[in-house]
């Protein structure tokens, strides 16, 4: 706009005209699986926000359209209800390998039961004159024309269908040639009429005719393009990092915010994390050229919130204090910080903390209490004192055995685990027979789509990785006990500590790679002594469930998904969970639970995945349902505390903003307003249950509204006693501004 203020008047113009249609719905055309809860978000609100500042307001059409994008989470639906977007436009779907959508236009129903109408558009694709799955753009050939209404699976209800036509990829400017086809096919006896219109008009004559569409409900999952879950994984870890770091930096300033400090714009940065939410970009489905400048921006965005983030923290921390440890995680737990090295015994409210010295600094162990809020630590004179909680020790077979209260970990003599014993069960973990942490290794030479595609043939040729460099044990107690591992294979070399702290049942294996391979795939395995029928898996709002056993082609085809943080399989009172801090790949079939690494294609990029990766994953035998304790451990894993060492000139904040006293709500997102009035609290309904939650709220804030995702509501809470009750429905999101003095 800047550089061709004519060009974007002019474009002003066509659309106050109504001959530019103005849709998309989000930021880019975005991956939908991988970007987080908030990030999902903030596709739709900043892309909102631009179209009502840019054009006028409501000149965007409420259509999300993601034609190429690769699959789509069950919570998107409510997203798009709670932003004003009716309709919902992809292509991707007709090129499902082994099923095909039963309707080509339906309700879409999400897991909290929000529905939108969904169109797959039904032009064909020709390459070199051989038919193609469905196409998001057209020339009008005959052949797309009559394919257009040829492909239509709801004749009997969909008469008029869109055909997105145009110069370029997607749609774009029709050509003299283009106009004139169009004409032609107005005046053709028996072809279907072809006639210029929107995307507007066309979801609104169908809403007018009202037909009897059928529901499709959950999540709309791509028969193909698996691989993209995995490929270039430093682009994947990078993205959770980044995300994970705005979280804190909008945590730290909301509360700064309470002290009377002002919030640092963070819009900008999240629109270069959006754009490389791309569906071609965080997928890794790019050339080289394009990893190179996503580097430079991620580095850029990471100076610009760690600036906002350390200016907040300077002005919550107390003058004085020596620490300041920010509590990012969103369910209540016993936390570990790390301090730097020779740091003295430290305390927390006059109670010394345990502590334990490891490699990178000085670990302590902070007590249970409310999540999302600062805490201060002080010099003490002598750190509390403990048993040996956790424990490592050698075997005399060259093994290992690490253990903690809850449970008993034996590392055979080739690194693999042997028994995970879970004392409070009093049952073995891991299936009768089987190893555990099983390295994988398979040839991964999809047919077509290299960097896209993991082919459902890949498990023909398998290598096991057990040959072993060394086995050392790195810390024992009373803290967190690990043992290290090498290997070497071909011409990588991987290197895990696999670790067990004294107050959970979590098993972690944190993972550095050098990686020297091409087509091959490396998963984690893990056999489990659990029977179920269904898996249930973290997506963005909430989790949904899919099958373990391959009894129908829609049940085979599903043998590569998506998650976010985890995937758990429960049987009655007992279950498993494998989680991570920066993966997306899983597949659970039977009692096996497996998570995808590595994926090294070469083709668009063919330096991806070469070099170093890091990465952390998890194995959790937890009682009771995926509700609890699964949800917040894989949130302490992904939100570790950060600790703040730098000089304070605040007041403190005493506690956090706002607390859930109900775990069944959690508080996903806490951040400056938009416009700069008041802190937004973003918050779910997690347990797949109803009814009313009571949250209590900081002595600074004063009045409370119920504001919607796009910020522009204003409906009063009444407060009572410095808390609100509000209903809570099925997966519900819930959106909440907090106004202080």
């Amino acid at each position: 706009e800047e550089d061709f203020p004519e060009i974007f008047q002019a474009i002003r113009a066509r659309v106050a005209e109504g001959r530019w249609e103005v849709l998309g719905g989000m930021w880019v055309e975005s991956e939908a699986n991988m970007p987080g809860p908030e990030s999902l978000v903030r596709q739709i609100l900043l892309s909102r926000q631009y179209c009502d500042e840019k054009f006028g307001q409501g000149s965007e059409s409420p259509v999300l359209w993601l034609p190429d994008t690769f699959g789509f989470p069950g919570s998107l639906p409510q997203l798009m209800k709670q932003a004003g977007l009716r309709w919902f436009v992809t292509n991707k779907l007709n090129w499902n390998q082994y099923n095909q959508m039963p309707a080509s236009t339906t309700w879409w129903e999400g897991i909290d039961g929000s529905r939108v109408m969904a169109h797959f558009l039904t032009t064909p694709r020709t390459v070199q004159h051989l038919p193609f799955p469905t196409n998001y753009k057209s020339d009008l050939t005959a052949a797309e024309v009559v394919g257009t209404w040829d492909r239509n699976t709801m004749k009997d209800q969909v008469r008029d269908l869109l055909i997105a036509y145009g110069y370029g990829d997607g749609g774009g400017g029709p050509t003299d040639e283009l106009i004139r086809k169009a004409e032609a096919y107005r005046a053709m006896p028996g072809a279907p009429r072809v006639a210029y219109s929107s995307a507007r008009k066309f979801f609104e004559q169908l809403e007018k005719q009202d037909a009897p569409l059928p529901v499709w409900s959950g999540e709309f999952y791509l028969e193909g393009h698996r691989g993209v879950l995995t490929g270039n994984g430093w682009i994947k870890r990078a993205n959770r990092m980044t995300e994970r770091l705005f979280h804190e930096a909008e945590l730290a300033m909301s509360l700064a915010m309470v002290t009377g400090q002002e919030a640092d714009d963070l819009t900008e940065a999240w629109r270069t994390l959006c754009m490389l939410q791309f569906h071609d970009i965080l997928t890794g489905t790019s050339v080289a050229a394009v990893f190179d400048d996503a580097r430079e921006d991620i580095a850029r965005v990471t100076e610009v919130a760690e600036t906002a983030l350390n200016r907040a923290v300077a002005a919550v921390k107390p003058e004085g204090a020596a620490f300041l440890v920010l509590d990012g995680a969103k369910l209540p737990g016993v936390r570990h910080a790390l301090l730097p090295q020779d740091t003295g015994p430290v305390a927390e409210n006059g109670r010394a903390l345990v502590a334990q010295a490891v490699d990178d600094g000085v670990l302590v162990e902070l007590p249970e209490a409310p999540p999302l809020a600062p805490r201060v630590l002080q010099p003490c004179p002598a750190s509390a004192t403990s048993d040996l909680g956790a424990t490592a020790r050698r075997t005399d077979d060259g093994g290992a055995v690490l253990e903690n209260r809850y449970v008993r970990v034996v590392v055979g003599d080739q690194g693999m685990l042997t028994s995970v014993y879970d004392k409070r069960a009093n049952r073995e973990v891991l299936k009768t027979g089987s190893l555990g942490n099983k390295l994988e290794l398979f040839e991964d030479r999809p047919v077509s789509w290299d960097a896209w595609d993991i082919d459902i043939f890949f498990e023909e040729r398998c290598e096991v990785l057990t040959d072993l460099s060394s086995l050392e044990v790195m810390e024992n107690g009373p803290l967190r006990a690990s043992i290290e591992l090498t290997r070497e294979f071909r011409q990588s070399r991987l290197t895990q500590r696999i670790g067990l702290t004294r107050h959970s049942a979590r098993i972690d294996f944190d993972t550095g790679v050098d990686w020297h391979e091409t087509h091959l795939l490396l998963k984690a395995a893990f056999p489990v002594a659990v029977r179920a029928a269904r898996a249930e898996f973290d997506i963005q709002w909430g989790q949904i469930d899919r099958p373990t056993h391959r009894n129908t082609s829609w049940d085979a085809a599903m043998f590569e998904v998506p998650a976010q943080k985890w995937a758990d399989l429960s049987e009655g009172d007992f279950g498993v969970a494998l989680l991570n801090d920066c993966k997306y790949g899983y597949d659970v079939c039977g009692d096996t639970l497996r998570l995808s690494l590595i994926k090294s294609a070469t083709m668009p990029d063919t330096t991806a995945d070469q070099g170093h990766h890091k990465f952390t994953y998890a194995l959790l035998p937890h009682l009771g349902n995926t509700r609890t304790e699964v949800r917040a451990e894989a949130y302490d894993l992904n939100f570790p505390p950060r600790v703040f060492a730098g000089p304070g000139r605040g007041p403190g904040v005493d506690g956090p903003i706002i607390e859930c006293e109900d775990q069944r709500a959690i508080i996903e997102t806490i951040k400056p307003a938009e416009d700069g009035s008041g802190v937004i609290v973003r918050l779910f309904e997690a347990h797949n249950t109803r009814g009313a939650v009571t949250l209590a709220l900081h002595p600074a804030v004063r009045r409370v509204e119920i504001c919607g995702l796009l910020e522009t509501e204003a409906e009063a809470v009444p407060i009572s006693e410095q808390r609100v009750t509000l209903p809570l429905a099925n997966y519900q999101i819930l959106t909440l501004r907090l106004l202080f003095d």
